[in-house]
């Protein structure tokens, strides 16, 4: 071969492996939804009677990555391409909680992991298991498992909430209907209605 055909050959393959690079799709990176009514929690001091901490929510380890994950068989497991969580999982199921328990329970001061200056309060631990999208039912499938310490409660609350659209960020959206679902179930045992 002539030198200038094999440096022209070494040119073309250098040049088809960097646009090659240079068309590799973008990462989405998605986020739960915020819930309906704010974020913040307005609580005057005077107004204050209990406290709840919520500790870090528990997920099955196949969840615990930064890829967004679903079911497509009994034992078979999906990822959407080019997507992956803004943060944890865990962490963003968690943060999303104490938001909506904030909304759901006015006159509570609710804080993630601890309570500064706060001596005597309620915690809450929360195991999910399972938290499929089951792509092939059009629905992600949960049931979270609750204790409430402090207050010798314990419960459980199982949700079907549809996936709408079926993408990535229907099963986000769907993931938030479950936490608002699993807030309201446990600002009830709270606050049970006389």
């Amino acid at each position: 071969m002539k030198p200038c055909r094999s440096a022209r050959l070494s040119v073309l393959a250098l040049l088809t492996v960097l646009g090659g690079c240079a068309t590799a799709p973008a990462t989405h990176w998605l986020s739960l939804p915020l819930p309906l009514g704010g974020t913040t929690q307005v609580v005057g001091q005077a107004a204050v009677t209990q406290v709840l901490v919520v500790r870090r929510v528990g997920i099955p380890e196949y969840l615990q990555t930064d890829k967004v994950r679903y079911r497509y068989a009994d034992s078979l497991l999906g990822e959407w391409p080019h997507t992956a969580w803004a943060e944890r999982l865990e962490a963003g199921l968690t943060h999303h909680l104490v938001m909506r328990l904030r909304l759901a329970l006015p006159g509570w001061i609710v804080c993630e992991r601890s309570c500064p200056a706060q001596a005597s309060s309620i915690v809450l631990n929360l195991d999910f298991a399972p938290l499929d999208y089951v792509r092939t039912a059009g629905q992600l499938q949960a049931n979270a498992h609750w204790l409430l310490i402090g207050r010798g409660r314990q419960g459980s609350t199982e949700v079907k909430a549809p996936v709408l659209p079926d993408n990535a960020q229907g099963q986000a959206a769907a993931l938030g209907q479950v936490l608002n679902h699993v807030a309201g179930d446990i600002a009830a045992a709270l606050n049970p209605i006389p």
